[in-house]
């Protein structure tokens, strides 16, 4: 029986060990919703204050979020403040914790001007390592990149292959298995 106990107890972390080299730990504040991860949508719970954890996997990934918060009156009149999404690319390394950051926002007017011009950044142990921009702006940035190494390899690669040699690479691209 403990040799059974003890069998659960290394598979167990075997597999947590497993599970959290793939995974990194993002931080959002309350205000920050996250809405997608590489366009696929996600849940992000509903706060008024604090912060909350979204895992995220290990790699490269674009995160899409958005400022939304409720700034209550003293009459009980709330005002909601929301920005448009923005996008932010980086390549989460394992091990890391991340977090998104916003500049402290004292009161509503504040928070009606950080929603027109949001500034929101992505920092690992307090350093920041990427910014947050506009679903055009991000575009605007990745047509002024330089086609990569990888990109002009593929490219290369496939001038040079036969038109069979085409023929089954697009078989495979529609059916990988």
């Amino acid at each position: 029986m403990i040799r059974f106990l003890i069998s659960c107890l290394v598979i167990s972390a075997i597999s947590w060990s497993c599970y959290a080299e793939t995974r990194v730990s993002l931080t959002l504040p309350a205000a920050l919703e996250l809405m997608a991860v590489d366009q696929q949508p996600v849940n992000s719970p509903s706060l008024v204050s604090g912060s909350y954890q979204q895992p995220i996997a290990v790699g490269t990934h674009r995160l899409t979020v958005k400022y939304l918060q409720n700034w209550n009156n003293n009459d009980d009149g709330g005002q909601l403040f929301e920005s448009e999404r923005l996008v932010i690319d980086h390549h989460f390394l394992p091990g890391k914790n991340y977090q998104l950051t916003i500049p402290p926002l004292n009161n509503a007017w504040q928070a009606e001007a950080f929603a027109r011009q949001p500034t929101i950044w992505l920092s690992e142990n307090s350093e920041k390592v990427a910014t947050a921009f506009t679903a055009e702006q991000a575009q605007q940035r990745e047509k002024k990149q330089p086609e990569s190494v990888r990109l002009k390899q593929m490219k290369l690669l496939w001038q040079q292959a036969s038109p069979a040699e085409q023929r089954r690479f697009r078989h495979w691209l529609n059916h990988p298995d």
